[in-house]
Formats: C-alpha cells, sequence, structure tokens
C-alpha cells in the first residue's frame, strides 16, 4: 500500500512499506532520494502454495499480492505463532521414573553394606528397567519428561555399582586373610608327610635368649596348606607347638588365685618367638580372650571334621599366668596356653588354625598336630584309673591294701608318665 502526500509547493513524499520516497518539482531522478520509514510494522506469513515465507507491512494484511517465491497469488496474513517459534507441549512427570528414582534411593541404604549390600542389587536391577520403560514411554507418547527415568537409571545403576565394589572387596580381603601364609623350619629334613614318620634331629637355636623347644622340623611339599612341622615362620616370627596336654588345668579365677578345673581339657602350648634383632611385637593371645581388643581366636578340629570349642580361661602354667596381650622383644619368646575340649577317640591328628594378625602378621599359621599316640597313652591312664578306683570300691582290707594299692599307684603313675612323654614328644616319636 502507497501512502501519497502533497505539501500544497513543489514537494511531495510517497510512502511504501518500510520506505520512504520524498521527491521536489520537476519529478527527475535527481530530485527524489529514498528513504527508511521509523513507524512500519512487518510480518511473516507463508505462502498458501508454496509454503515461502513472505515479509509485509502489517497494514497490507488481507491484501492478495503475488508470491516473490512461486510467482503465484496469495493472500497476506498474520499466523497465530510467528514463524520460527517451535510449539513444544508441556510434558508431565514420569511415573516410571519416579518409581525409578525411589527404588535407586532405596539400594543407596544397603549398598555401603559389605554382603548386605549384595540385597540392593535387585533393586537396582528392578529400578534400571523401570527406568528403561520411562524413557522409552517419553520418546514414544511425548507426554511424559525424561528427567526422572534418567535420573532414577543413574542412581541405580550407581548403587549396584558401589554394592559391587564393596562387597567384592571385603571379599578378597577376608579370602585374603583366610590364606595360608607360613614358612616350614628348614633347619633339620624328615621323611616326606606320606610316609607318616618323625626322625629326630638336633635343633641350632637361633639366638642365646630364645629357647627352642626340642624338635624336628618337616620337609614340607611345596604349597603344603597344613604344616606337619613343629615349628613354621612368617617374616621374623616363628610358631612351635611345644607340647599337647590331657587333663585339669591350672587357671586364675576372677579374684586371681589359681585353681584347679574338675574336668579334663586338651591344652596346646604355643611359643611364639620374636627372631628380629631390633624389632618388638605385640601379641594377642590366641585363646580369643573377651575384654581384648584385637585378637582373634585359635581354631581346632580333627580329621573326622569335628571342631572344637574353646575354653576361655587364663591357664597358669609353673605358677606364671600366660596374660592375653604382650609385647615379645627381639630375640625372645613367649608361651601361649590355648584350652580346648576334650577330642573324641580314635582319631589321627587335630588341625590348628592360628590367625597370624595377632602378631602383625597376614594369613592364617596352619598345622596338623599327630594324636593317635597322645590318645593311646590317655586311654592306658584311664584305664589305670577306673582298675584303682574299682579297687577302692570292693572295700579292701587293710591287709589287701598294704599288698595292692601299691601297685595300682605304680601303674597310674607310668600311665601318666608315659602321656606326658608323648605330649612333650609329638613329633619325635613315631605315629
Amino acid at each position: 500500500m502507497a501512502d501519497f502526500n502533497w505539501n500544497g509547493q513543489a514537494a511531495w513524499t510517497l510512502r511504501t512499506g518500510k520506505n520512504v520516497l520524498a521527491c521536489n518539482w520537476p519529478l527527475t531522478p535527481t530530485n527524489c532520494s529514498q528513504m527508511s520509514n521509523p513507524n512500519a510494522q512487518f510480518a511473516k506469513c507463508s505462502c498458501q502454495n508454496c509454503n515461502g515465507h513472505i515479509e509485509f507491512d502489517a497494514e497490507q494484511v488481507g491484501e492478495a499480492v503475488t508470491c516473490p517465491h512461486c510467482g503465484l497469488e496469495t493472500k497476506l496474513f498474520v499466523p497465530a505463532i510467528p514463524l520460527g517459534a517451535r510449539a513444544e507441549a508441556k510434558r508431565g512427570v514420569s511415573p516410571l521414573g519416579i518409581a525409578a528414582l525411589v527404588l535407586g534411593i532405596l539400594s543407596c541404604l544397603f549398598c555401603w553394606i559389605p554382603l548386605l549390600g549384595l540385597f540392593a542389587l535387585p533393586i537396582a536391577f528392578i529400578g534400571v528397567l523401570l527406568a528403561v520403560g520411562g524413557v522409552l514411554m517419553a520418546s514414544i507418547n511425548k507426554k511424559t519428561g525424561f528427567a526422572f527415568p534418567i535420573g532414577g537409571g543413574i542412581v541405580c545403576v550407581l548403587a549396584a555399582s558401589i554394592a559391587l565394589v564393596i562387597t567384592g572387596g571385603f571379599s578378597f580381603a577376608w579370602e585374603r586373610g583366610k590364606r595360608t601364609n607360613q614358612q616350614p623350619e628348614t633347619s633339620a629334613a624328615v621323611r616326606e608327610p606320606a610316609a607318616n614318620t618323625h626322625e629326630p634331629t638336633p635343633a641350632t637355636p637361633e639366638s642365646a635368649n630364645v629357647t627352642r623347644a626340642p624338635s624336628t622340623a618337616v620337609r614340607e611339599p611345596v604349597g603344603a596348606e597344613w604344616s606337619r612341622a613343629r615349628t613354621v615362620r612368617q617374616g621374623d616370627i616363628r610358631v612351635a607347638v611345644n607340647s599337647v596336654h590331657i587333663g585339669r588345668v591350672n587357671h586364675l579365677d576372677v579374684l586371681g588365685e589359681i585353681q584347679s578345673t574338675r574336668e579334663e581339657f586338651l591344652t596346646i602350648d604355643l611359643a611364639v618367638a620374636n627372631l628380629s634383632p631390633t624389632k618388638k611385637i605385640n601379641f594377642q593371645t590366641w585363646r580369643g580372650a573377651t575384654l581384648a581388643v584385637g585378637g582373634a581366636p585359635a581354631n581346632l578340629a580333627d580329621n573326622h571334621g569335628n571342631n572344637y570349642k574353646r575354653i576361655t580361661m587364663t591357664p597358669n602354667a609353673r605358677r606364671n599366668p600366660s596374660p592375653d596381650e604382650v609385647s615379645i622383644y627381639p630375640q625372645n619368646e613367649h608361651r601361649d596356653l590355648v584350652v580346648f575340649e576334650l577330642p573324641v577317640e580314635n582319631i589321627q591328628w587335630l588341625r590348628l588354625e592360628l590367625p597370624a594378625s595377632n602378631f602383625g602378621g597376614s594369613g592364617m599359621l596352619r598345622f596338623e598336630i599327630p594324636m593317635s599316640n597322645v590318645l593311646a597313652a590317655w586311654k592306658a591312664v584311664r584305664v589305670a584309673r577306673a582298675e584303682r578306683e574299682a579297687f577302692w570300691a570292693t572295700s579292701p582290707t587293710m591287709a589287701e591294701r598294704m599288698r595292692v594299692q601299691g601297685a595300682y599307684h605304680r601303674k597310674v603313675d607310668a600311665a601318666e608318665a608315659r602321656l606326658a612323654i608323648v605330649e612333650t614328644n609329638l613329633y619325635a616319636i613315631p605315629q
């Protein structure tokens, strides 16, 4: 649309769209100049034939013009939504995404706990499935958003990963702590364990202050899980099985007084030697003292699969009680007495498991203790005692007592002496 104005003299103006043409009389090209129209308002619409964009003066709305793109006639109009602006419907909240996020948060509550964190895996797996469903639903119907499904899936995957890492690390550390970590003594050699014989050889003390038990060492096969030698080493620490004893146990009661048990138990005498010339070690008893912190108890089983319970007490050997915690200085040793319930009859060996963490080591020390001779001698003691008790139960006369009781006492003493010898020389007497 053109807007023509004449001022009544020799000048006129012609407004066309965004341009203004100002002319003077006479009308010649030199007397006309083109200027922009600052008051013009423009709009854009699409051609009804080719869909091409047309820019026009807003005052031309409703006029029919020729499309500059296709050359066909089209009608100018103002569209309801301006061209170039994308209309996007508002998306709602995804219920599957919210459920996935809730399951992910629930999984995070358990994933930090070793072993228990495994319960978070199925919960997190369900959450991931819900998150995938939420993403697919948002992509297909475009009515729900992506934020909650993606966020819930990330939280579920993160919780599952943490549970696997923590539980896996804990399992690896546990397995490593239960692994055998020891070196058998090689100062003396005996026959292979398959021969089940032990030949005594002289032992060479490694220090003047360390008392070495009279024993032999067994040549262990490579990678042996259980040592049939009396002594084993881990670094500068040497642990030896001095003896086993079946009988009553002298111990300290709650008042610190020495008492003797009425029942008989199995006592294992262990010697822990510090062979380092400069370092002392802090040792925690293998009895599993209830008031001690950081120590792990010993475990005992036999070749029939029977496990034996530890008896919690503080043994008193030779008026010298065995403390629960002690510092072992360089080139010195400490005796640790561990008490168990009596083993069953007709066993061949006992397996003693000692955690090396009690002296600052790693893994386990494992001994296989021969017991057939000990149990045979113990049975002879019980038979001799039973015969003596049966004699006293007959209410013998004074003459019979003078004539027979000495023989019974000598038989019991001989059996007990034999038991003591066998208990102290476990690895020296062939089984």
